[in-house]
């Protein structure tokens, strides 16, 4: 049996919370690795809430991605969601999924049934340098880039944070973008914190991004910080997305969707050289 680190588990739940949204994924993982299935299970309190928060993450990165469209879909810390593999598929866009050894083992045996030839797996750490010079490598020449975060930043300390943005600045010079919802605000961390829906004090540890000092202090500090690195920044709240979202989701309530919306804020960033 494997034995899960922080960030497997991290992964694994996220795609317990994905259960509703992403049944098929779910049920291949309780099929492939029931006990790891059971481990995670065993930690966690099934909120609604957060699940349909996972589902707003993904209706609005979606929009974003089909929307500024890309030759090349790269998915950081990819974990074991199929939304890069999605929206390349709705695009016809050549997708490379990037993530830890561990998670990725899982991944390619979880996602086995809908490989194809346009999508390439990569194992790696994304403080390492050598990593992203494998990510380049697998990128075609004057392709244009899209860069998909939905939950990867807010785990790395901010000199981490720039590390991993300066690499995404360099991967995305061809009119690339970097499409991301990785906008953890430290009032979040507080009502977080206050009240985790996970038992395992390790585990909602690593989910919480352990000190304050991971998360931005407000979203005009978010926008300033990658704007500072070169960036140029559109930043859409979920809460202002409201009326599409009451569209995408016609059986959850009003006050449902707005609770689930008030910490996700997606960022459509550019290269501004």
């Amino acid at each position: 049996m494997i034995k899960l680190s922080a960030v497997e588990k991290t992964a694994l739940l996220t795609a317990c919370k994905r259960r509703e949204i992403d049944p098929t994924t779910y049920s291949r993982l309780s099929q492939l690795f029931p006990d790891l299935i059971v481990e995670v299970d065993d930690h966690i309190e099934h909120d609604d809430i957060y699940s349909l928060e996972l589902q707003i993450r993904q209706i609005l990165i979606e929009e974003a991605v089909l929307k500024v469209g890309g030759d090349v879909i790269v998915e950081l810390g990819c974990g074991l969601s199929s939304l890069g593999r999605d929206v390349g598929n709705t695009l016809d866009a050549d997708v490379l999924e990037v993530d830890l050894p561990g998670i990725m083992e899982i991944r390619e045996r979880a996602f086995s049934h809908t490989h194809s030839d346009k999508i390439k797996l990569l194992s790696g750490d994304v403080l390492n340098g050598q990593l992203w010079k494998s990510v380049r490598e697998a990128v075609p020449k004057g392709a244009r880039v899209c860069v998909v975060c939905e939950g990867l930043l807010r785990y790395f300390p901010m000199n981490e944070k720039r590390f991993i943005a300066e690499k995404v600045f360099d991967l995305t010079l061809a009119d690339g973008f970097w499409i991301s919802c990785d906008v953890t605000l430290t009032e979040m961390l507080k009502v977080e914190s206050s009240n985790p829906d996970i038992r395992d004090r390790e585990l909602a540890s690593t989910v919480l991004a352990g000190a304050s000092n991971n998360s931005f202090a407000s979203k005009a500090d978010c926008i300033s910080f990658f704007a500072g690195l070169g960036f140029s920044v559109d930043l859409l709240s979920a809460v202002d997305a409201l009326p599409s979202l009451l569209k995408h989701l016609p059986r959850c309530s009003y006050e449902d969707i707005l609770e689930a919306s008030r910490f996700v804020n997606i960022l459509t960033m550019t290269n501004s050289q």
